[in-house]
This record gives C-alpha cells, sequence and structure tokens, in this order.
C-alpha cells in the first residue's frame, strides 16, 4: 500500500471514530519527506515548524519545509493542512537537496523569486518546466528532457571538468573529478547525460556521482545506459568493466536493491541486470519522478497508462569506442581503434619513419 492509499485509510480511520468506535487510540502522525513517520501530539504547526508530543513525553520539532503532511486524528483537533501527495511515493530517504514532481532540484524561495541569485533568466526556468521543444546544454545531447538547467558558468565548469576526467592526464582527473563533486545535487543531470561520454573515465565517474547526488530520480536512466553497455549475452568489454562496476554500486543504492555479487567481469552480471529489470517493470509506479518526466496530473484518468507509458525502459544496445591501450600508443596510428581521430602527435610520429617498399626492404645489404 502505497503512502497515498495510506493515508486515505487512516482517514477513514478517523471519521469512523468520529462515527462512534469507542476505545480508540488517536495520535497525530507527521510524514515526512525523508520517508519517516512521527506519532504523537502535535504541539505547533505553523509555516516554520511542526512540534511533536510522543508517546515517551519527548518532543520532537522539524522543520516545515521537511514535512510532507500532517494527519490529525485526535478528536475535535483541526484539519490537516491540505497537501496534494506526489502520485507515487518513495520510503526510502532523501538526499539533501529534494526534488519536485517534475523530478528536478528544486530551488529555495529566495533563489526562485530572484533569477540574478543562479545565473539564470526566468525564460530558461519557464522552458524547463512547460516547453516540449526545450533543448538540450550545448554539448550534451543525451540531457534529460525538461530537467532543471544550471547558470551557464557551472554548466561550462561541468563541461570543462568532464574533459579533464577524460584526458590522459592523471592529476588533470583527479582535478576534475573533484570539480564535479563539487556542483553536488544540482548537477545530478548533467551526470545523467556524462555516462553516456566517450571517455570510459568520464562516464565512470559521472556514473559514481549519480549514486550519490539524489539518484533514486535517475533509477530508469541507469538501468538504460547499464543495459546499453552490456554484450547481448557473456560478459562486457574488458575497457568497460571500471564503468559496470559503478553502474552496479549505484543502481544498488539508488534502488535499494542487490541482484548482483559478482565481479563486473563475470557473465553472470547478465542474470542480475535482467532481475533489475524485472524489479523496475513490477515497481515503476512506486518510484518518485523520474528526471526529465512530464508530470502528470493524479486525477487524470488515463493517469497510469500515461505513467506507464512515460516509464516504458528504452532498452537498446549501444558501442562506446575502446580507449587507447598502451599498444596504440606504440605502434602509431596503425594501433588507434577504428572509428578514432586521427591524433596529431600520431601522425608526427608516423611521419619520422622512413617508407621503403616491402621487397627493399627484404633485401640484404650484400644484395643490393
Amino acid at each position: 500500500m502505497n503512502n497515498f492509499i495510506r493515508r486515505i485509510a487512516m482517514v477513514g480511520l478517523v471519521a469512523g471514530a468520529g462515527l462512534g468506535f469507542s476505545g480508540a487510540a488517536f495520535a497525530d502522525t507527521v510524514y515526512l519527506k525523508d520517508g519517516r513517520e512521527i506519532e504523537g501530539t502535535v504541539t505547533e504547526d505553523n509555516n516554520n515548524t511542526v512540534s511533536v508530543k510522543t508517546a515517551g513525553g519527548a518532543t520532537k520539532s522539524f522543520r516545515r519545509s521537511d514535512v510532507d503532511t500532517v494527519v490529525y486524528q485526535r478528536k475535535g483537533a483541526a484539519a490537516a493542512k491540505p497537501v496534494e501527495p506526489p502520485p507515487v511515493v518513495d520510503r526510502r530517504p532523501a538526499a539533501p537537496d529534494r526534488q519536485d514532481v517534475a523530478g528536478k532540484p528544486e530551488k529555495k524561495d529566495a533563489e526562485k523569486k530572484d533569477p540574478k541569485a543562479t545565473g539564470e533568466t526566468q525564460d530558461e526556468t519557464a522552458a524547463a518546466d512547460e516547453k516540449d521543444d526545450w533543448t538540450a546544454p550545448p554539448g550534451l545531447s543525451n540531457f534529460p528532457d525538461r530537467a532543471k538547467r544550471m547558470s551557464k558558468e557551472k554548466e561550462k565548469t561541468f563541461m570543462d571538468a568532464l574533459e579533464k576526467v577524460a584526458s590522459s592526464d592523471e592529476a588533470k582527473k583527479t582535478e576534475g573529478k573533484a570539480e564535479l563533486k563539487d556542483l553536488g545535487a544540482e548537477g545530478l543531470p548533467y551526470f545523467v547525460a556524462g555516462v553516456q561520454h566517450a571517455s570510459v573515465d568520464a562516464r565512470t565517474a559521472c556514473m559514481t556521482l549519480v549514486g550519490q547526488m539524489n539518484g533514486r530520480f535517475a533509477v530508469k536512466h541507469v538501468i538504460e545506459v547499464f543495459f546499453a553497455a552490456m554484450p547481448e549475452e557473456g560478459r562486457a568489454a574488458t575497457y568497460q568493466v571500471p564503468f559496470i562496476r559503478a553502474a552496479i554500486g549505484t543502481l544498488s543504492a539508488i534502488s535499494g536493491q542487490s541482484f548482483i555479487s559478482v565481479e563486473p567481469k563475470s557473465e553472470m552480471v547478465q542474470d542480475g541486470l535482467k532481475k533489475y529489470i524485472e524489479w523496475y517493470n513490477a515497481n515503476f509506479d512506486r518510484l518518485p519522478p523520474q528526471l526529465g518526466e512530464k508530470k502528470i496530473d493524479a486525477t487524470d484518468p488515463d493517469y497510469t497508462a500515461k505513467l506507464k507509458k512515460a516509464r516504458t525502459l528504452n532498452l537498446a544496445r549501444k558501442s562506446w569506442p575502446r580507449p587507447e591501450m598502451p599498444a596504440d600508443v606504440a605502434g602509431g596510428n596503425e594501433g588507434v581503434p577504428p572509428g578514432a581521430a586521427e591524433r596529431p602527435a600520431d601522425e608526427a610520429y608516423r611521419d619520422t619513419y622512413k617508407k621503403v617498399d616491402r621487397g627493399d626492404a627484404l633485401k640484404r645489404p650484400q644484395d643490393k
């Protein structure tokens, strides 16, 4: 029974008590956004604070912004403050920056009122929430539709950091990873886009951060890219193993399910991935709104069908370019993976060798 139905049932119990059910224990219940339920007597409920005196005599106070719903069950108590429940509820603890029903990080009220504080314009904010033709940030074609964008300055920081992680310089890699992490939960949709990066190091770093930054709003995206990275059968390509390892850890963290206990290089990963897909298909309606998802009116008669359509997994295989191996570096351009651009350094390296015909190369000095 999800939280919404449960609350309806509880309201029914209150009504039953009013109709003459004697001997019932009456207590208020405060539902927090992190999934906790606090029972007792509400002693304070205003725009800033909600305080509850528990059965043990202790008084607990919470910020109103951390409270989802207050249900009063005492006779003669005031009605609960009207709070529209989301269509689906996740009972797992939320990350520090909660997300609204569109799956986008919610701004503080002060920032909402002052677009200059975030470096964004009202038009950009409206575009994220309303327009179907809204375009992704430059260079991020896999950015989730309608997901909230950061300021242009932070977008540049993200792109620059991503390129550092994709470089071959270890110092730059470390610096780039730190810069990505500093973006915090606001960067979640960017990390989701980054898991499709051509560089295995860049997409691995982004996948790891999805698991740390409120990634429960990206369960659908993670399963899809995990599936895309695996072959039709058997084990993942060797160069993909670090990315698969990150995907396994992230998916377990954001879903609360652990179906894969083998090494990322094992072909048994395929079986665990299938279980994740089965679990998702059976529980998609219990997940919180996924990034880029259109807001669906819970009172819409076709709500269930629309939600199912919005959350249907797009499972398709994808190939990424193989990263450069030590043999590629030693072999010059002949070792460059198919489809990879020829590097100026490789071209210069190749030109240092004198070109001779095969027949001439096989001749001994004394035969010339």
